[in-house]
This record gives C-alpha cells, structure tokens and sequence, in this order.
C-alpha cells in the first residue's frame, strides 16, 4: 500500500498525465532538446510504474503461496492459551480480517465463541441468585460460568439485574453534595461518614474530590498508630481473634499484618505457616498411610485441621479420600458408558474403575445411564419386611439406629422404603407443608391473636409451623424481637448508664424486659449495682467504645 502511494505521488510530480504519446516528434532544435526532456520522464516514471507493479504481483504470489494451516496451528496453540485476539495478530503479524477467515476455514474454537456457548447454556435462575446474593465477586462469577465480561453484561442486560458495582455506583450517583456535608456534620471519623451513607472509603474519597469539599476528621487509626512494639506483641500473643482485634481499633487485617511485618512481629497466622514448612512430610505421608486417625495426627504434629487441609490443597501431602476424589473426577461419560457397555455386573464394573458400589451408584444418577443388569429387587430380597419396617419407624428410633440394628446401610434403608411405599414422619411433614400457601398462612395470622392458635386450628406441630414460615418468609414477632435485641450496641447500653438511667428506666427506653436487659449486661461485661453503675469502670468503657 505504501508502495502504491509512493508510485502516485511520484507520478503526479512529474506530470505524466500531461504527456502525449501519439503526437509528432518536433523539427527544431529547441522542440528536440524540450521533446528529449520529456521523454526521459516519461521513460522514468513507466519504469517506476512497471518495477511497482512486478513487486506487487510477487506479494501476491508469496500470500498466495503462504500455508494457511500452519497459521491455523499457530492461531489455535494461542487460542487455547486464552491470548486475546488482537494479541495473536500483533504477534503473527496478521490482520484481524485474517484471523476471522481461518478460524472460520478451519473451525476453530475461540474464546468468544466458547463464552457465547457457555452463555447460552447459562441456568438463569442459579444466575440471578448468584447477582442477588452479591457474595460472589464478577470475577468469581466469570470463572464460575467460565463466560467472557461482554456476555456476563449481556446477561445482565437480558435479564434486567444489576451487579453490586453498579448499584453501588447509582447509590454514589443519588448522593448529592447537601447530603454529602450533613453527614460530614457532627461525625468525627472517615467510618463514620462511611456508615451514615453505606459508602465504602474509597467512595467518600471519590465524593470529596466531585463536590470539592475539604474535611479534616479525626484519624480513626490514631490508637492504633500510637502503640509501642511491647503492646503490639501483647495484642498478638493475646490469643484473640483477628476480627475483635480490628473492630477495636477499627482497621483492616491487612493493616493489621503489615503493622505486625513493620515490626518484626509473628503473628499466630505467620507461625502457622512456618510451623507447616517445618514439618516432616515425609513421616507425615507415613502416618497418613499407615491409617492412623487423622485427630491422632493433629495431636502428634501439633497442627490445627485447617493446616492440615492446606497441606492437602497444597499438595504437599495426600489422602486416600483426595485419591479417591481425584480418581471419581476423572472418570468421564465416556469411560463410564463404555464400561457399563462392556460389564455383567455391577461388580465387575466398579472392578474395572476400582471404585466402591456407591460410588458406581452415585455416577450412574450423574450420567443418567441405564443400566441393563440391574433389575428390581423381588420383596423377599430385603433384609427387613414392610411390618418390620413401619415398627421400626414407629418406635421413633433415628435412621442410624434402625441401620445399627438390623446391620443395613442408609441406602438400603431408603431403597425399602421406596419400594414399600412408606411414609415417614419426615415425609408426611414435607407432604403436609406443601399443602399450604403464604396467601392462606397470612390470612390465618391476621385473623388470630397469637402463633399458637394458627398452628394447633391447621393441625401442625410448633416446629412444623416454624419450618413452614421459614420456608414462606414469614418473621414472628419474637424472631423480630430477638434481631431487634441483637442490634443493641454495647456504647448505646453505656450512653443511658451514664445519663443516670435505672435499669427500668432501659427497659422501658429500649422496650425490652429487666431479664433481657441483665442478659445485654453481663453479655457487654458492664457492671452494676444497687445504686446504679461502677461509674469508673463504664466510663473506662465508654471511651473505649469511642
């Protein structure tokens, strides 16, 4: 293309439009010195005109002549490396034109193509609720859908849902510059404000440089920064847990570690980690091997269960459990269709996976395969009659207990209860809740007075109607109580203490009962007596809740 540009502008220099070729050839001296000029150009530019095009034609004889499938294989060894597109090109040295073309000649699977499927074979509803929920982050939810960002807005779009991040940002949108400085009114922390408009600190950040507000609040790390080495190694042996450490002096964990690394102090979660790298694996294995209880181990090697499971997702040591997981995760449809193919027996088909018969059981119900051996079960093959069955059920004995004594699995329990038709008590509950909708339910609490006649006019049990108002949504008033109760803040109890309240004076205040309020007490550690409080004491407290 640039040769191409050249060759024009070259020739438009030079004026060969202007020239005639066909015209006579001039008599006089000067017209043959003038016609002599003129022909070199012309003779000049042709020659430039014929070089460009010869070079041309030979580019596009070596295109022609370049091996597509070896560009295809380069194309699709980078694809399955998850490389951008617009990376292979650069690297290839090719257009995006190009690319399109053999990955549609030689069908190859991209990224984008591979998100496109898997959003078409997204479950909506696990999607929504997944959004809803906000627990995951995108990130998560990208890898756990293994879809592209284009597709996971699409389906957001689709499906009318918004992300945690953009309600987030319409919530930062909605905040105006009026309410942004109440808030700032009379708080004296960052957390503070953080807390009043449900903002995050990078977010209050961002509206004081929008609306240009300059703000001087106290440093709410100030305790915090002020303490020497001894007491930051007191806090740290201390045995408490890293989440009442930083709710205390209102920090993150990660200040937490980086003040305790600044200091060269161990924290129980960097002696862990060394405890684990100092470990003999080796005897370890050993132990492991030799089927010794695993509370057996933790005892003699001095780990929790939680390093011990790192060790085991480290891969540092393994179990026959994870061997045994591992090897079940590898079995695909195909092999285990194949061996089903290929077997007489369910016996002779868990020997050739070398897995156990409930592990067979439990990816025949994966795979949804039939098998052609098994055939149902006559009645006299079970180990327990139907009238056996329903005493034994009767008795309201436990599931292991009926199991324990008639020496059968809980998968030979429930198989006789299928076949015979049984209704449990579990079963009949679930029957019997199923019955009822939340239109009806709602209509029977608005027309009593109290749970306890709603419950015993429907002919349910109390922890039949609770499952039932759990399952509906419904919240009674004592469950409305109890989270009210919870909400109660140790700095909220001390504040009436200290305005001279009596103990009645806080029950009626917070309208809770004098039992209620002794709880909260003892649960803040905030003392009392006859005449009121341990004034120095709660005033200890106070400040330390501020």
């Amino acid at each position: 293309m640039e040769l191409k540009n050249e060759i024009k502008s070259y020739t438009n220099n030079i004026n060969t439009r202007n020239i005639n070729f066909g015209q006579k050839l001039p008599t006089s001296k000067i017209d043959k010195n003038i016609a002599d000029k003129t022909l070199a150009i012309a003779s000049a530019a042709a020659t430039s005109v014929a070089t460009a095009i010869i070079a041309i034609n030979q580019d596009k004889s070596s295109r022609a002549k370049f091996d597509h499938k070896v560009l295809a294989e380069e194309i699709e060894k980078r694809v399955n490396q998850k490389m951008p597109y617009k990376q292979i090109c650069e690297e290839l040295g090719i257009s995006s034109a190009l690319y399109c073309q053999i990955v549609k000649e030689f069908n190859i699977q991209s990224q984008r193509q591979i998100s496109r499927q898997n959003r078409a074979n997204v479950d909506i509803q696990k999607f929504k609720k997944d959004v809803q929920e906000g627990l995951l982050t995108t990130e998560e939810i990208l890898k756990k859908y293994n879809i592209g960002h284009y597709q996971y807005l699409g389906l957001l779009k689709d499906n009318n849902l918004k992300s945690k991040k953009m309600k987030n940002n319409e919530k930062v949108e909605n905040i105006s510059r009026e309410e942004f400085i109440a808030a700032l009114e009379g708080a004296h922390t960052q957390v503070e404000v953080c807390r009043k408009l449900g903002i995050t600190n990078k977010t209050f950040h961002t509206l004081k440089e929008k609306f240009n507000v300059k703000v001087e609040l106290i440093n709410e790390h100030e305790e915090w920064d002020c303490l020497t080495k001894s007491e930051l190694e007191a806090i740290a042996n201390s045995g408490r847990s890293l989440k009442s450490i930083c709710d205390e002096y209102h920090i993150t964990p990660i200040r937490y570690q980086t003040t305790m690394s600044v200091n060269n102090i161990k924290t129980s979660n960097v002696l862990a980690v060394e405890q684990r790298r100092n470990l003999d694996l080796q005897s370890l294995q050993a132990d492991i091997n030799a089927d010794i209880p695993i509370s057996e181990l933790l005892t003699k090697y001095g780990i929790s269960t939680h390093q011990f499971q790192t060790l085991i997702d480290e891969g540092s040591i393994t179990t026959p459990q994870k061997n045994s997981r591992d090897k079940v995760a590898n079995i695909t449809y195909k092999m285990f269709s194949e061996v089903v193919a290929n077997s007489t027996s369910t016996k002779e088909a868990c020997q050739k996976l070398n897995i156990s018969k409930g592990t067979f059981y439990n990816l025949e119900r994966k795979f949804g395969i039939e098998v052609s051996w098994k055939k149902s079960r006559a009645a006299d093959s079970y180990p327990m009659t139907k009238d056996e069955l329903e005493q034994a059920i009767k008795s309201n004995k436990t599931i292991d207990e009926i199991c324990e004594e008639n020496n059968i699995s809980q998968y030979m329990y429930y198989q006789m209860i299928k076949f015979y038709q049984i209704k449990t008590p579990h079963i009949q509950t679930r029957e019997l809740l199923a019955q009822f909708s939340e239109e009806q339910l709602q209509a029977q609490i608005e027309e009593k007075e109290f749970h306890k006649d709603v419950y015993n006019e429907l002919g349910l049990t109390r922890k039949q109607y609770t499952v039932l108002l759990k399952r509906i949504g419904i919240k009674t008033t004592h469950q409305e109580q109890k989270e009210r109760i919870a909400k109660i803040k140790k700095g909220e109890l001390l504040t009436l203490i200290l305005k001279g309240f009596t103990i009645s004076d806080i029950c009626n205040e917070l309208d809770i009962s004098l039992n209620t309020c002794r709880q909260l007490l003892k649960k803040h550690s905030i003392s009392w007596n006859a005449t009121g409080t341990t004034q120095n004491q709660n005033n200890e407290n106070l400040n330390n809740e501020g």
